[in-house]
């Protein structure tokens, strides 16, 4: 990282001599905590990355994975072994420099019937023998794309842990103000550690970054008043949230770019939606009714705005009390996602469009939710399958054919399910209640989505 003007190498430089400081005061640890706010994720995973290819500075071994956290903390083992194995397959450098080290066999220990996390650990055990250097230590960093249960996820790093040898660390990331996995360093005493980052400065370089442009270039003026919204809504200041949401708008209108206004109702609703606010439904209206008019134009970023806008559609009816509502737009969003290949985002959808339906006024919803949500994995690689929730709605949906006596095409789900997950794929499967994706949308991933 050479480019002292370029502010993100500046601040990934920053993380590097804060590793080194936090590790070298105690080289015994066994796991490492990143505390950080939801906003310098970008970063820490940029320094994961960095970390993990030639480029890396440290003197350590770094490998991150971003396989999902469900339920049960055995099957997150063998996950990570099936995406460790595909990652390894995939990997371009291993083919160039003809690296003989075979993970595969690992996969085959854990499927005789193996346990799956002390297959892990003895895969990354030998990983670390066979790959890394004499006495180079083994990162395994762990970015769950999706977490279903920060308990269990705990209980996992402790278990996990606990059985790792010297030269094998965990590290992982957890929020400023919640921290969700608090108990699992503690767990660890002296040897469990926590890098925080608040005094590196690095949220307020982010948005000097986002902020920057020309004084009349209005996409910086844009996002400056994105981050004035986010401060409102951190300090409940509603009027600070409408001044800045009216700013925001007013800016799209002068620019004449109906996906661009569009884009100012939904973030300017998804604030207001933070703070439960009335006038929500009224600024979601107006968006859907110009995205709606927009969609078949040409425009590719429409198709992203206009499924977060149903999104919070149903959001804000949920919170009204209007159960019905919110499934109606969960449904029309569940749809429309499927239709315009959004397609792993819509099987998130019809999860919780099932756990919403189930049980309740129209059970025809929770049956045809799970159905959609199921054939729209039929296009789908094996790698974005195991990213998906296609095992929780094959589960159910085999269940609901099963009922109706159609046990061929049960049998067919079992087959193939069986195939991408191995033999037991059905045991000890959560709940359509585990969290498949927020009631109240992330205002920050909803940004990142459209790349504002």
């Amino acid at each position: 990282m050479n480019n002292r003007h370029n502010p993100i190498a500046r601040i990934i430089e920053k993380l590097q001599v804060r590793w080194q400081e936090t590790v070298s005061e105690r080289p015994d640890y066994r796991v490492v905590r990143w505390l950080i706010d939801p906003e310098e994720s970008e970063l820490i995973n940029g320094f994961f990355r960095l970390e993990s290819s030639a480029y890396g500075s440290l003197p350590e071994f770094f490998i991150v994975m971003l396989t999902p956290f469900e339920k049960f903390r055995d099957d997150f083992s063998k996950q990570l072994i099936v995406d460790f194995v595909n990652m390894w397959e995939q990997d371009q450098a291993v083919k160039e420099y003809d690296v003989k080290w075979n993970p595969s066999v690992w996969l085959e220990k854990g499927n005789d019937g193996a346990n799956w996390t002390e297959t892990l650990i003895g895969m990354l055990t030998d990983f670390q023998k066979q790959v890394c250097n004499s006495g180079q230590v083994l990162v395994f960093g762990l970015i769950p794309r999706t977490m279903a249960n920060f308990y269990d996820f705990n209980n996992w790093i402790m278990i996990a842990g606990e059985k790792l040898p010297p030269e094998i660390k965990l590290s992982f990331v957890d929020h400023i103000g919640k921290n969700y996995l608090k108990e699992s360093v503690k767990n660890f005493k002296s040897k469990g550690l926590t890098i925080e980052c608040g005094d590196l400065n690095i949220r307020q370089t982010v948005r000097q970054m986002a902020t920057a442009g020309e004084k009349n270039d209005p996409e910086a003026a844009f996002r400056k008043c994105l981050f004035e919204m986010g401060d409102g809504v951190s300090k409940k200041n509603t009027e600070k949230v409408n001044h800045w949401g009216k700013e925001a708008i007013l800016i799209a209108q002068k620019s004449g770019v109906k996906s661009f206004l569009a884009t100012a109702y939904l973030v300017y609703a998804g604030f207001l939606l933070q703070l439960r606010k009335n006038e929500v439904d009224n600024l979601l209206d107006q968006g859907i009714k110009i995205a709606e008019s927009v969609m078949g134009s040409g425009d590719e970023t429409i198709t992203a705005v206009l499924l977060q806008l149903y999104g919070y559609k149903a959001a804000c009816q949920n919170i009204n009390g209007s159960k019905k509502d919110a499934v109606r737009w969960l449904s029309k969003q569940a749809h429309f996602a499927v239709d315009n290949n959004h397609k792993i985002y819509g099987m998130s959808i019809c999860r919780l469009l099932a756990k919403m339906a189930k049980g309740s006024w129209n059970d025809d919803i929770y049956r045809d939710s799970l159905e959609l949500g199921y054939h729209a994995g039929d296009e789908l690689s094996e790698s974005e399958l195991r990213a998906s929730e296609i095992k929780i709605l094959a589960y159910y949906y085999a269940r609901e054919l099963e009922k109706e006596n159609r046990k061929t095409e049960s049998n067919a789900i079992h087959e193939r399910m069986t195939i991408l997950f191995g033999e037991g794929w059905d045991e000890n499967m959560p709940s359509l209640s585990g969290k498949a994706v927020q009631t109240i949308p992330d205002v920050k991933e909803t940004i990142e989505v459209l790349k504002v």
